[in-house]
């Protein structure tokens, strides 16, 4: 059978280096989006996210990598909030705009979702009497 197409991009496609490069981003607390633009693959100015997506699926060195890096930055990011909670040097901490950058990079919540589910047709577990005399 003949393949038809452009051949799949493999981490030997990337630039030498990928991965410390990956990890310098990451440890600084930078993004997916950083990296992407950091590693792209010439002319391109950045790595697609079908490509980002479909490396992490083929290769596992790059899953990996990229869970990894994902890790180093979440922990860069609370070493910052611990710092800036706990020290008085002049400098001026936002504890709700580093929370809003947790919960929209990290998956961070400031509640609970919580799904309950019963049947319909069964006694309730308590009731609740109220004595009005």
């Amino acid at each position: 059978m003949t393949t038809v197409g452009r051949p799949s991009i493999t981490l030997d496609d990337l630039p030498s280096g990928w991965r410390d490069l990956m990890h310098e981003i990451y440890s600084l607390g930078g993004s997916d989006a950083e990296v992407k633009v950091a590693i792209a693959i010439s002319p391109a100015r950045a790595l697609s996210n079908d490509l980002w997506d479909a490396l992490q699926e083929r290769e596992e060195e790059f899953s990996e990598a990229v869970k990894q890096g994902r890790q180093v930055a979440e922990a860069w990011w609370q070493v910052q909030a611990r710092k800036g909670l706990f020290t008085h040097d002049g400098e001026k901490f936002s504890a709700s705009l580093w929370f809003i950058n947790m919960k929209n990079r990290f998956g961070w919540r400031d509640k609970q979702e919580v799904e309950h589910s019963a049947d319909k047709n069964a006694p309730p577990v308590f009731t609740l009497k109220i004595d009005n005399s």
